[in-house]
């Protein structure tokens, strides 16, 4: 009794389970009611409550699930007039007008039940902050005997004054924003990272001057870049070459040997020859660079073999591409693209729409 109990989302076959007292709940000022839970618990088959989150001070709003990884977003309490949970708190109304809760860093639950017995288990996750993290669960059989030990860089001390010479480079820094919900949220010096950020805010990239590099709202199911010149990478002896020339026809652009430079990396040759700013990305999925086709942009892809194709349309379930050794369009299915050339270390290039 003046208790509430919140489904909060599935991982696997586990339910994740809020519980939290009536006075915790929340109307926000558009009416919708909120519903913080003060203890959180993951039950498998035949309800068995195989673990249980609680720190105190924090409430959880959600949870989402990646792979062995529960992500449990957070609040916590502010001063108010009258303390959520106490016995004689009411209904969520009125009495709580005023926000009492502030956003705090998630946490994250474990939980590996597909580990083999006898097998160590490393998990990743990323934080708030970017940054990543590694966590090593061991059998309930391990008995650790002692701490594992730290092995720390080596580093020098030094009093004296030290002078660093660093040769200006003819390279223009860009940096990326990230904005979500009517505010700026973080800022990136690459586009990979950015994207991944906004994906996670369900927001925007923009650049220095506003321009808009990147958006999780806009999807289509299919999208084609029309009456492409080929002519210009037909000619081209090297294949990477011939995928950069098919990005500059669409820019109006006719290419030969002179403007290529080994020297120089793909964006600075693109930039080069295009005379207009090339956004490049890594360790981004294929979804996500679809955004440029939708947009009207053609995408190189440079896979770590060093092959490169040029992506021209897609379907929901192929990609059609300019093969520079085939010198024609080719079209094949996702699944396939995605375990040869399109994988998670492709690198990604294209002129800002």
């Amino acid at each position: 009794k003046g208790e509430y109990v919140k489904l909060m989302g599935l991982s696997e076959e586990n339910l994740i389970c809020g519980y939290g007292k009536a006075g915790d709940a929340f109307q926000t000022e558009d009416g919708t009611l909120l519903y913080p839970c003060g203890r959180v618990e993951i039950r498998g088959v035949d309800s068995f409550v195989k673990k249980e989150y609680k720190k105190e001070g924090f409430f959880v709003t959600a949870a989402k699930t990646d792979a062995n990884v529960i992500c449990l977003k957070r609040v916590t309490r502010q001063e108010a007039s009258q303390k959520a949970g106490e016995p004689d708190a009411q209904e969520p109304a009125n009495a709580f007008s005023a926000p009492l809760y502030e956003k705090a860093e998630d946490d994250y639950i474990l939980i590996n039940e597909r580990s083999e017995e006898g097998a160590a288990v490393l998990e990743k996750r990323v934080t708030d902050h970017l940054l990543t993290e590694y966590y090593i669960s061991f059998p309930e059989a391990f008995a650790m005997k002692e701490l594992p030990a730290a092995w720390l860089a080596k580093t020098t001390k030094t009093d004296q004054d030290l002078l660093v010479r660093i040769q200006e480079l003819d390279r223009e820094t860009s940096m990326y924003f990230v904005a979500a919900f009517g505010e700026l949220r973080a800022s990136f010096d690459t586009l990979s990272k950015a994207i991944l950020a906004a994906k996670a805010e369900s927001g925007t990239v923009l650049s220095e001057k506003g321009q808009i590099l990147w958006e999780r709202g806009v999807r289509k199911s299919y999208a084609e870049i029309p009456k492409i010149d080929l002519s210009a990478a037909k000619a081209q002896q090297n294949p990477l070459h011939a995928a950069m020339a098919v990005l500059l026809a669409k820019q109006g652009i006719g290419a030969d040997p002179s403007m290529f430079d080994a020297s120089l990396s793909v964006s600075e040759q693109l930039q080069r020859a295009g005379k207009r700013r090339v956004l490049s990305a890594v360790e981004v999925s294929l979804d996500e660079m679809l955004y440029y086709l939708i947009k009207g942009q053609p995408v190189l892809a440079l896979a770590k073999d060093e092959e490169a194709v040029v992506l021209t349309a897609f379907t929901p379930k192929e990609i059609t591409y300019y093969d520079p050794k085939k010198g024609r369009l080719v079209t094949a299915e996702r699944e396939k693209l995605l375990k040869t050339i399109l994988t998670k270390d492709t690198y990604y290039f294209c002129f800002l729409p």
